[in-house]
């Protein structure tokens, strides 16, 4: 497969518009205190030409109200994900631990 850029040249040569690389990330900061006021900012955000600056204001405005989704992890139950919970006492204990010693 024949590449369309030089190794090492990026395709994307004018790099993205300033302005959008954390405007989100920046308002979330500024307005950590005051939620009206982040909320507000948050929904100006959503009104971006920029689709990707809207997407993640609308996010953050989901995650700031209702919190992250939770993620559940589940497996199968004939081959568990935590077998088994091995205790090893510390050195300071007195004991090796189950580590044997060169002597």
């Amino acid at each position: 497969m024949k590449h369309l850029w030089p190794p090492g040249q990026s395709g994307n040569l004018r790099g993205r518009p300033l302005g959008t690389r954390d405007a989100v990330g920046s308002v979330i900061r500024k307005n950590k205190k005051s939620p009206a006021r982040l909320v507000s900012n948050l929904r100006r955000l959503q009104k971006s030409k920029d689709e990707h600056v809207a997407l993640k204001a609308t996010i953050a405005e989901i995650e700031f109200g209702w919190g992250k989704p939770v993620q559940p992890v589940s497996g199968d139950p004939d081959n568990p994900l935590l077998q088994a919970v091995v205790y090893l006492p510390l050195p300071s204990e007195g004991k090796s631990g189950g580590i044997k010693k060169d002597s």
